[in-house]
């Protein structure tokens, strides 16, 4: 009972871990990266907008 109780909080972690799509790359007196998902609509609608403003955005 004990070794399924260990392995089921295990692969919990394991799962949970891998659920966040949202990588960070740390630069030494640079800004930090992140990169994330390419289907959030909000994001991508914000990009369109800037895009199809031109200088405007700016």
């Amino acid at each position: 009972m004990k070794l399924f109780q260990l392995t089921l909080i295990f692969l919990i972690a394991i799962v949970s871990c891998n659920i966040s799509q949202t990588t960070k790359i740390e630069r030494e007196s640079q800004p930090d990266i992140y990169g994330v998902s390419g289907t959030d609509a909000e994001i991508n609608k914000s990009i369109e907008t800037a895009n199809n403003n031109g200088s405007e955005a700016i």
